[in-house]
């Protein structure tokens, strides 16, 4: 029997003090100047501006722009990779309050990783410590985990992914498969893996992101830690958001004008999703008790990875896009 046992101590409680002095120059003009390209990042295609939501999501900063910062920073250079949310769903029931695609959880989850893309002070739980980079929204994500009576949530399976990926970004190998195991078993829990179409557009997109993204990550765990995945081949989706892509910086502003371009969001995570069902494929093969392995499956395997590769788009190849996912997928 798999023990969904993390090899990690139970959370420590939340940071109560941190909160207090540690953004005092928050209101001056230069603070309002770091973070003014935010809503370039932030903003859904049909929002013109990211407004200060009305919930507080995290009680460890009351700092609103710079939980707007760490998330601009994460959607910049992280997203989609291995991306288990909506963006323009999230950052939709982000701003307006709701918690239909958005929890405590997944936000602090969201700015733990954030973090570790930023140099400043203000995002450590030690702030002379570096090792220290947003373990304070980590335990505090961790903690409101615990609290929970029933984690079958697609913003928990979410938040689940998002400390997995964190946890590897640290090394901590471990732990990042276990987050990793917790989410896909969630995931099928749900039935997610089931397209039966179903539910409103929302839902649906949402409902596939969700279990695209721990799929992903499970073919990944699965591939370093040489383990059979349980999950079964689902389907290629479609309906995935495209926008512009700003190389928003740690200062809050951008790098060159000339650097923008399109995101090609749907056409990596597609991408993403055919490498992960051939993924899927190799460790049926490699690692499945009782069959043995031939060449005929090695080469027919490998000709459908070289299939893959000539059917990227042509917007996709390098020297067309220079997007951080679209770097990592090639």
């Amino acid at each position: 029997m798999m023990n969904w046992t993390p090899e990690v101590s139970q959370p420590s409680p939340r940071v109560g003090s941190w909160v207090e002095g540690m953004h005092p120059e928050s209101g001056s003009p230069e603070y309002g100047q770091r973070y003014r390209w935010l809503d370039q990042v932030l903003s859904p295609r049909d929002v013109p501006k990211m407004e200060v939501p009305d919930v507080e999501w995290t009680a460890i900063t009351s700092d609103v722009r710079l939980v707007q910062h760490l998330l601009a920073l994460y959607f910049c250079w992280e997203y989609p990779t291995f991306a288990s949310l909506s963006k323009e769903h999230f950052l939709k029931d982000f701003k307006d309050g709701t918690r239909r695609y958005c929890s405590s959880i997944l936000v602090n989850a969201l700015l733990a990783l954030g973090c570790r893309f930023s140099n400043q002070p203000n995002t450590r739980a030690n702030s002379t410590d570096p090792a220290t980079s947003g373990d304070h929204f980590f335990k505090e994500s961790l903690r409101l985990f615990h609290l929970e009576t029933d984690h079958r949530s697609l913003t928990t399976i979410q938040a689940l992914g998002i400390m997995s990926i964190r946890e590897a970004s640290c090394g901590r190998d471990s732990e990042s498969w276990y987050y990793a195991g917790q989410s896909i078993r969630i995931a099928l829990e749900m039935g997610l893996h089931m397209t039966n179409g179903t539910g409103n557009d929302d839902d649906i997109a949402v409902r596939a992101a969700t279990f695209w993204g721990a799929f992903a990550l499970d073919q990944l765990t699965a591939t370093v830690f040489l383990r059979p995945t349980p999950a079964p081949k689902p389907a290629i989706i479609d309906d995935i958001e495209a926008s512009l892509w700003i190389p928003y910086t740690d200062d809050g502003v951008p790098l060159q004008r000339s650097c923008e371009q399109p995101s090609n969001v749907r056409s990596v995570y597609k991408c993403f999703c055919e490498l992960s069902e051939l993924v899927h494929q190799s460790l049926y093969i490699l690692h499945s008790p009782g069959r043995p392995l031939t060449s005929r499956d090695l080469l027919g395997i490998y000709t459908q990875y070289l299939d893959w590769y000539d059917r990227i788009p042509e917007v996709l190849r390098l020297g067309h896009n220079f997007t951080p996912a679209v770097l990592f997928a090639q």
